[in-house]
């Protein structure tokens, strides 16, 4: 049986509401099962947490806060299927917890403390984290 997976798109004006039209119709398409896999989850990660809210004065701020972009789409896990699963919610949470890591390199740990897969990098803050136990 195939499956039928989600853009970003649908996903972020689902959990945004924003513009309501759109977000009715990506609530209506996530009334059937679908699928967000690892990919779309880190473009969503990335828009919502460079989203900015312009004031009257012209100046900017986030709209979002790390953690709270985590626990949305951790949350998010019980409307979709999240693929790989039990990654992505991983990498969620240590990123929910750790917001200084980005989600990109939360996903590497999931991968190393979760499957044993090995991760090469430069970056010496994740090369550390790696070596802590998950």
């Amino acid at each position: 049986m195939s499956k039928r997976y989600i853009d970003a798109n649908i996903a972020l004006r689902y959990l945004t509401g924003e513009p309501h039209d759109l977000a009715e119709q990506a609530k209506a398409e996530l009334e059937e099962p679908a699928v967000l896999s690892m990919e779309i989850l880190n473009e969503i990660v990335y828009v919502l947490e460079n989203a900015k809210t312009i004031e009257e004065d012209g100046s900017q701020h986030p709209r979002y806060a790390k953690q709270s972009v985590a626990e949305l789409l951790i949350r998010f896990s019980q409307v979709v299927d999240y693929e790989p699963y039990d990654l992505m919610l991983y990498a969620l949470r240590l990123h929910r917890e750790q917001p200084n890591l980005d989600i990109a390199d939360c996903e590497l740990i999931a991968r190393n403390h979760l499957k044993n897969d090995e991760v090469v990098t430069f970056d010496k803050r994740l090369q550390k984290r790696l070596l802590q136990v998950g």
